[in-house]
């Protein structure tokens, strides 16, 4: 956790009660910032980082919000192109 815990909602994803994913979005004025997106490698290339997305996205739609600005790592640009954003 960091000093911006408490203005994050988590999502936390499990396969058979073990932990494999998470992600956090935290609202910045009138955009949805999703952070820290993490999927353990072996659970990597079965649709769980776009499962995570996907619910990051309605979490903020729920709010509101329609604008949605991300900061990747370079390696995941790909991953973020097939979600149909721009990088």
């Amino acid at each position: 956790f960091d000093t911006l815990h408490g203005d994050c909602q988590h999502i936390l994803a499990y396969h058979q009660n073990v932990p494999v994913g998470t992600a956090r979005v935290r609202i910045v004025g009138h955009t949805g910032k999703p952070e820290r997106i993490c999927i353990l490698k072996s659970y990597r290339k079965f649709g769980l980082g776009k499962v995570i997305v996907d619910a990051l996205e309605r979490i903020v739609k729920e709010q509101g919000i329609s604008a949605f600005k991300l900061h990747g790592q370079t390696q995941a640009a790909g991953f973020y192109e097939k979600l149909g954003y721009r990088t």
